[in-house]
């Protein structure tokens, strides 16, 4: 968990460049994670913060996100 919350950190605070595959799937990840922990709104919620640098970005993820949970 610390490696994928270290990858998360550090892609997140770079600015200038778009987010690695990497750090997406990681995000995805950490969505389904949270999911089964909560519920669908609390995945949604760790996609969206996780692209608060990118908001073009977020539609995408949350897209593929929604696909994973049917």
């Amino acid at each position: 968990m610390e490696n994928r919350n270290d990858a998360l950190e550090q892609n997140s605070s770079s600015n200038n460049e778009p987010p690695t595959a990497d750090y997406l799937n990681q995000l995805q990840e950490e969505a389904m994670l949270k999911t089964k922990e909560e519920d669908a709104t609390f995945g949604e919620q760790v996609i969206r913060e996780g692209l608060q640098k990118w908001p073009d970005l977020i539609d995408e993820e949350l897209r593929k996100f929604k696909e994973k949970l049917s």
